[in-house]
């Protein structure tokens, strides 16, 4: 697309999808970017004579994060809070989650370094809180079903939370809504288990028990044929899905209004918790040996090959379709350079802050996809002005 292009108006009825990655206390560089796009759609609204409540749930209709990304997504879309709010409360729950001292570490090697009850906690004290409960076990006695407290329009908000089921070694979409009838597992033994009535503790302890950071979780449900309970242990989605914009993308057709229909997407907004470079492998033998492992574990939960796998298949999909069915792909991700961000270190957060921050002022990539990616979101509204816009129809991204 040139600079004069203009990003046609897809039907008012066009869906909106938000990934979030994985990450540990990472994840606040992507509520930064998240916070910063938000802004700039407050921005623009404002212009607007009936600006509404500048919520991420109420522009996105579809959002999914694996790990803390899961937490952020069930914070924002399930309990209805705002970017601010879900900010300040990753920040304490970090703070609360991974508290540590060196014996937590040696731990680690064994076992989990971090107990869930700082997690559960935690949990507890944000839906109480967003939801008006005055109960300590309120994350506990909330089903994961259900909308947010403060949403008014027709059309329900669909947050998903992304784990993995260790036996099966099969992805599991935690949702906050009716699971369609296509979309369950595909394990024989599991394909007709009903999970739709857990816990919003249950699905944020699920989403992020990370390995040797937290324990698994159990999660025990009747057998679909003899009723008998049977307990499933899930660990952390980014053991499969660090970025789960497959799973989102895949599970867009839960919008749909049945089975012979393929919702129209306008957008896909993926974020990233930060990436540093790679250091070169040391010719000595031992270090060439544990950095081979340590850069082995790091493809594992590799968060930018997805993107480019992405990126090339919504370009393909692209150039196949007419302009006004095209899919707008977004990725932002805060680049460290050599600074390197452990997943539980907390104290690391102000400095992560400050380099996305920096990120999103400087950087003339980040700072034009914001802008697009703002403008697409208010063009919800049909009496919007055109857009004018460089970016590409086979979508944006590194």
């Amino acid at each position: 697309m040139s600079s004069s292009s203009k990003i046609p108006l897809s039907t008012v009825h066009a869906k909106k999808l938000l990934c979030l990655d994985g990450g540990g206390v990472k994840g606040i560089s992507s509520l930064i970017v998240l916070d910063a796009i938000m802004k700039r759609v407050r921005e623009l609204e404002e212009k607007d004579p009936d600006p509404t409540q500048h919520f991420p749930h109420t522009y996105f209709d579809l959002a999914g994060g694996t790990s803390t990304g899961g937490l952020a997504a069930l914070m924002m879309f399930r309990l209805g809070m705002s970017t601010a709010q879900t900010m300040q409360s990753y920040e304490e729950m970090s703070k609360k989650i991974f508290a540590s001292s060196c014996a937590t570490k040696f731990r680690g090697i064994f076992s989990s370094m971090y107990s869930a009850s700082g997690l559960e906690k935690a949990i507890d004290k944000v839906v109480g809180k967003a939801l008006g409960v005055n109960c300590d076990a309120a994350g506990r006695r909330t089903l994961l079903l259900g909308q947010p407290p403060q949403k008014t329009s027709e059309a329900p908000v669909k947050p998903l939370l992304c784990s993995t089921l260790v036996e099966r070694g099969e992805t599991i979409l935690f949702r906050s809504y009716d699971l369609p009838n296509d979309a369950g597992p595909v394990t024989n033994d599991i394909k007709d288990v009903d999970f739709s009535n857990v816990t919003i503790h249950e699905a944020a302890r699920a989403t992020s028990a990370a390995p040797t950071y937290l324990p698994e979780v159990i999660i025990e449900r009747p057998d679909a044929v003899s009723g008998k309970p049977v307990k499933f242990m899930f660990w952390d989605g980014g053991l499969l899905n660090n970025n789960p914009v497959d799973q989102v993308w895949d599970a867009r057709f839960d919008l749909a209004d049945g089975l012979n229909s393929n919702p129209c997407i306008s957008l896909v907004v993926s974020i990233g918790t930060s990436w540093s470079e790679s250091e070169p492998l040391s010719s000595w033998f031992l270090t060439r040996f544990m950095n081979t492992i340590s850069q082995t574990m790091s493809f594992v939960t590799n968060t930018e090959a997805k993107h480019k796998d992405f990126k090339r298949n919504i370009g393909r999909m692209n150039r196949r379709v007419p302009e006004e069915q095209r899919t707008y792909y977004f990725r932002f991700n805060t680049p460290t350079g050599k600074e390197k961000f452990e997943l539980d270190n907390w104290k690391q957060m102000d400095r992560l802050k400050a380099l996305t921050m920096n990120y999103l002022n400087n950087d003339e990539k980040a700072q034009k996809d914001l802008e697009d990616c703002a403008r697409i979101l208010v063009r919800q509204a049909p009496h919007y002005p055109p857009l004018i816009t460089g970016a590409p129809a086979t979508g944006r991204g590194k």
